[in-house]
Formats: structure tokens, C-alpha cells, sequence
């Protein structure tokens, strides 16, 4: 079942609260929403990006993401003097991460998010999140509650998972995203800002992703550069003299 709610922080009731949005009203909302989606066959960036583990200082890394829309996802981590720190590349049914600085690799499958939350996490799922696209599909059978002059709020029940997102009046993109894990105490939020045009596409350029669970992560991501342009077929490999990380 989907709820439609305000697009703050709180429900607002009252005479503050606009009239309840008609069906028609609604229908229209999720039209603009999914007509403004990001579509591509290529995507790559470069993204200034922090990390904050839990409990730990900041890092300062360079990311260099490329992207082949639901084939995978391919990313550089860049520390000090351009040295690559890490690589990352998710298929459809698999996870590989290799740290240069220890030698070691990471090679799971797509449950490997799971740690993160049981939400049915994709390949997909993890593209759409880095373009500001919807996470999840909004079905166009809504109940309405309430809408705000900021714009929407829809919430979307996944198996054990809450899926929210709010969307913006004025542009119909998401500002933020969440997966609430109620049971598990996990939740996974991530905050959009600073759209801009790149080939009359509208795509944000500060992400910012936090995590709240017995770990908790903070990452930000600020597009420097964005291109939909074709890019050479990109292989991976493990190097045979790396160890399965601990």
C-alpha cells in the first residue's frame, strides 16, 4: 500500500494543511515524477566524495564512476597524489571490491547489501540512487493524505522495509530517500540537492548517503563532472596475487 503525505518532516493537519489532493491530482504528480526520470545507456562522473565511518575522522577521496544502465556500475576510489585506494563493480547478481592499498578483495552477492537493509536491493536500485532517480517504482494506485506547497511525500511498504521518498513541487525530483528497517534498527537515508541540466536531463549534483544501524556511514558525493556520453567497454579482474579480505 502506498501513503501520500506532506513533503516535510512532519505530517501537518489543520488549517495549515492544503485540501486533500484528488485522485486525478495524484495520478498527475506520479506522471511528472516518472516523465522526469534520468534515462541513459552511459553514465560517468567524477565525484569529490567524503567518508565518515563510524566512529572514525573523515577521508577525502576522488570517485570515478562509470555506469552501463542495468549491465553495471564501476567505480574508482582516489586518495592523496591520485593513488587508487579501491575499486568497486556490482553486476546484476554480484558485489567485487578490491582494496589496492591491502591487496585484498571482497566477491559476494547482491546480499551483500543486506547488511545494509533487507530491502530488495538491486543493481538497478544502486544506479537510480546515484542519479537521483526513484529507488523503487510508485505504483499509480495511491491513497492521498495530505500535500504542502513544498511538494509530495510517498511511502511504499517492501517486505519488511519502508521505502519513502519526498519529491519536490517545483522540479518533481527527489530531495530524499529512505529505507526504515524498523525491526533490524537499520535505515538508510539519502539526501539530493543542487540539480542541474546536463543534456536537458536533471540530475543532482551533491548526494549526500548516511547509515544508521549498529554501524553508521556517512558519504558525500559532489559531481564535478557528468557525461552520458558512450565510454569503452570496461573489464574487471581480480589480480591473482590479492587475498579475500577478512
Amino acid at each position: 500500500m502506498v501513503v501520500l503525505f506532506s513533503a516535510c518532516s512532519k505530517k501537518v493537519v489543520g488549517p495549515g494543511a492544503s485540501k486533500l489532493p484528488t485522485k486525478a491530482e495524484v495520478n498527475a504528480v506520479i506522471t511528472k515524477v516518472n516523465s522526469g526520470e534520468v534515462t541513459y545507456e552511459h553514465f560517468s562522473a567524477k565525484a569529490k566524495t567524503e567518508i565518515a565511518p563510524d566512529g572514525d575522522k573523515d577521508y577525502s577521496a576522488t570517485l570515478h564512476i562509470r555506469m552501463k544502465r542495468d549491465k553495471y556500475l564501476w567505480a574508482s576510489v582516489n586518495v592523496m597524489l591520485g593513488i587508487e585506494a579501491a575499486r568497486l563493480y556490482v553486476t546484476q547478481d554480484s558485489v567485487f571490491i578490491l582494496n589496492r592499498l591491502k591487496k585484498e578483495y571482497v566477491a559476494q552477492s547482491l546480499a551483500y547489501f543486506q547488511q545494509f537493509s533487507r530491502a530488495p536491493i538491486s543493481l538497478k536500485t544502486v544506479q537510480q540512487m546515484l542519479v537521483g532517480n526513484t529507488l523503487f517504482p510508485l505504483p499509480d494506485t495511491l491513497q492521498s493524505d495530505t500535500n504542502t506547497a513544498d511538494g509530495w511525500f510517498f511511502s511504499l511498504a517492501l517486505q519488511q522495509v519502508v521505502y519513502g521518498v519526498y519529491v519536490n513541487k517545483d522540479n518533481m525530483k527527489a530531495t530524499a530517500q529512505h529505507l526504515n528497517d524498523s525491526a533490524r534498527q537499520q535505515q538508510l537515508h539519502v539526501y539530493y540537492s543542487d540539480y542541474q541540466k546536463e543534456n536537458v536531463q536533471n540530475i543532482p549534483r551533491k548526494i549526500a548517503l548516511h547509515t544508521a544501524s549498529k554501524a553508521q556511514m556517512k558519504v558525500t558525493f559532489d559531481y564535478q563532472n557528468v557525461s552520458f556520453a558512450p565510454f569503452d567497454e570496461i573489464s574487471f579482474s581480480i589480480p591473482a596475487s590479492y587475498k579475500p579480505a577478512k
